[in-house]
């Protein structure tokens, strides 16, 4: 557990440099709003539109602690398979198991991020949402935490090759949005949907 939070805090710190980095050398800039209010917020679930393939690492700058769930496609790749695991994130994998240790994490005042659309946004501003993720907020009995994420410059979307030319300066925003709980009875589809409209039209 120690080694997993250490290696987390250098994670972070990794990519607070980068982030400094771009600043400093006028490429990019990186803003994050509202992320105070996550402090001492309680166990949720929290869910982003996905633009980026920087997006997660982007999250762990200011949330090191945070516990993702990544797609078990990751699995196949050696190297970045284990970079999650060792991270101390979950796959999507394994089912019951996985919907157990998302319960048990947030039920103890944890936070479990999930990117809903299960891959990088494939048609823009955002792609359908798949449910899972607000059937473990209501069995959970958790609130879902929405952020919002700009990636203005398309850097690193899906689709588009690593080696692609950007326009500079880069502006990749993230903004803590609304928090939503499940309505008496309703489905988690409902739910999901509802969400689903609040990024996009956040977007």
């Amino acid at each position: 557990m120690l080694f997993t939070k250490a290696l987390r805090r250098l994670a972070s710190f990794l990519m607070r440099l980068f982030i400094f980095a771009a600043r400093f050398l006028t490429l990019g800039y990186f803003e994050f709003r509202g992320f105070e209010q996550l402090k001492n917020s309680g166990g949720c679930i929290l869910i982003a539109n996905h633009p980026g393939i920087l997006d997660a690492l982007m999250l762990l700058t200011r949330c090191p602690d945070i516990v993702f769930i990544y797609k078990n496609a990751l699995k196949k790749n050696l190297f970045f398979s284990y970079i999650p695991r060792a991270l101390g994130h979950i796959p999507n994998s394994d089912g019951i198991e996985t919907v157990k240790q998302i319960i048990e994490i947030v039920k103890n005042g944890g936070i479990v991020a999930i990117f809903p659309e299960g891959h990088r946004t494939v048609h823009p501003p955002v792609g359908e949402f798949k449910p899972s993720f607000a059937s473990v907020a209501i069995r959970a009995g958790v609130p879902v935490q929405t952020v919002v994420i700009r990636n203005d410059a398309k850097l690193f979307a899906r689709g588009r090759s690593f080696f692609a030319p950007c326009i500079l300066p880069l502006y990749y925003t993230f903004t803590i949005g609304r928090r939503f709980d499940a309505e008496v009875a309703e489905s988690p589809l409902a739910f999901s949907n509802r969400i689903q409209q609040y990024i996009r039209d956040s977007l």
